[in-house]
């Protein structure tokens, strides 16, 4: 993941922020965040333009349909995505490429695919 910054991560490295949030701040058994930290940055403050999303500090966040819980996400350049469902401790991380003036990807939403993550069988063999 290119953040335009000069930060350049993969998708493990991208989901250890992710583990990070949902240790409410401790890695190996080490405060790193403070708790009130990952508390406050979490929290909804602002109303965005897409009405889908509300801002906390640096995190958008998404209401799941049918839910009050929020999904914690990072939404990078070019479709580069982690999401954070703290109810299901399940992180995710897309780090596509889609930076192309023509194209016709569409940002993943958390609710698109929960349900396949939920389900008893994802349609595959277990690896």
């Amino acid at each position: 993941m290119d953040t335009e910054g000069g930060l350049y991560l993969n998708g493990n490295d991208l989901a250890k922020i992710g583990y990070l949030y949902l240790q409410d701040g401790v890695w190996d058994g080490q405060r790193i965040v403070s708790s009130e930290w990952v508390k406050e940055s979490v929290t909804p403050y602002f109303q965005t333009d897409e009405a889908q999303f509300k801002y906390g500090f640096k995190w958008w966040l998404a209401k799941l349909p049918n839910s009050e819980e929020y999904v914690w996400t990072c939404r990078g350049f070019g479709g580069q995505n982690l999401q954070v469902f703290p109810k299901e401790g399940l992180i995710v991380t897309f780090t596509g490429w889609d930076i192309l003036a023509n194209s016709t990807g569409k940002e993943p939403f958390p609710s698109d695919f929960l349900a396949a993550v939920k389900g008893k069988s994802c349609g595959g063999e277990a690896h």
